[in-house]
């Protein structure tokens, strides 16, 4: 779950790291699997970033994604590890 906490925290990640990151890039395919592996569609990650899908599209075409959606899809992996972990010792 996306706390509000941990979103201003995304924001801020996403803030400082951007103006860097908006030239390097990584390959579609690799940004697909993270995708899977989160089960998050491409639709809905649109969405989660507040981003129109036919950007997301486009990274399709060209093959490449901005480099920051990493960032953002590890910081997902994170939240995701920590809640599987809160679950499995009933952290709450």
């Amino acid at each position: 779950m996306l706390t509000f906490y941990n979103y201003i925290k995304l924001l801020d990640i996403i803030t400082v790291k951007i103006s860097l990151l908006m030239e390097d890039v990584i390959k579609y395919i690799e940004f697909k699997e993270k995708l899977k592996k989160l089960n998050i569609t491409q639709k809905k990650f649109a969405e989660i970033i507040e981003y129109n899908d036919s950007t997301i599209r486009k990274w399709s075409k060209k093959g490449e994604v901005p480099k920051f959606v990493e960032i953002i899809l590890e910081y997902f992996e994170e939240l995701k590890e920590k809640n599987e972990i809160a679950k499995k010792y009933n952290i709450r």
